[in-house]
């Protein structure tokens, strides 16, 4: 049997408000050979005002965190906690998270390898290619019970989801790295007698009004193309 390389950590983190820098809980899970055997929980001082939207989405307050370390004290030990293993995470949130808060504090940014574990969802199960793809949703395919907006549960979440997508395809992590950097393909019809067959069509930029809208969508009802046309998102 082909040895797999199943050895990574999963981390997530949690915010006081929209500035992603303001970190205020991490959690992280130590996956070696495909069991996790640590984790690491912390609340921190994010030194800056907890948004109203934030704290009901997690449940961390101001009172919450007092007395907790700031993110400058706990930055070594997530690098030891990490050391040279790849992270892991659902969506860049938590990558561009723990990037911004170590500029803010003027700390070089650990260089680690990151793997987004919602871009192997959507290339390990076909239902979450181009939506739905979101930590809850996923874990729930797999039957992952946790408690979500908990910065380790949601860490332990994506690291079994990981590890999902590994036993269901025969990918290991070291091959996730290379193929969740490829894009999606998603197979759709085209039409071949619309008003723009036999046409070469281009649109660019972001399609901002509603004239320039309906045109794009008029473009993907009635393109000319073959079955199984391949878009590229």
């Amino acid at each position: 049997m082909t040895h797999m390389e199943l050895t990574f950590v999963a981390i997530d983190v949690e915010t006081a408000n929209p500035d992603r820098a303001s970190i205020c809980q991490v959690g992280a899970v130590a996956v070696q050979d495909g069991q996790i055997v640590d984790t690491l929980d912390t609340l921190i001082d994010p030194e800056t005002y907890f948004d109203p939207r934030n704290i009901e989405i997690h449940g961390i307050s101001a009172s919450t965190v007092h007395g907790a370390p700031c993110f400058p004290d706990i930055a070594s030990r997530l690098r030891e906690f990490v050391n040279d293993r790849v992270v892991a995470s659902h969506t860049p949130f938590d990558r561009t998270a723990c990037d911004r808060a170590h500029e803010r504090y003027e700390l070089q940014p650990p260089d680690w390898t990151w793997l987004d574990t919602a871009r192997v969802s959507r290339r390990a199960w076909t239902q979450f290619a181009a939506r739905g793809y979101g930590l809850s949703n996923v874990a729930k395919h797999c039957g992952i019970d946790f408690r979500h907006h908990s910065a380790v549960e949601d860490a332990r979440a994506a690291a079994r989801i990981l590890l999902k997508a590994c036993s269901e395809t025969g990918v290991d992590v070291p091959g996730w790295l290379g193929r969740a950097s490829r894009t999606v393909q998603i197979s759709q019809d085209g039409a071949h007698d619309g008003p723009f067959g036999g046409e070469v069509v281009v649109f660019t930029g972001t399609p901002r009004s509603r004239a320039h809208r309906r045109g794009s969508e008029r473009f993907e009802s009635s393109r000319h193309s073959a079955p199984n046309f391949d878009r590229v998102r």
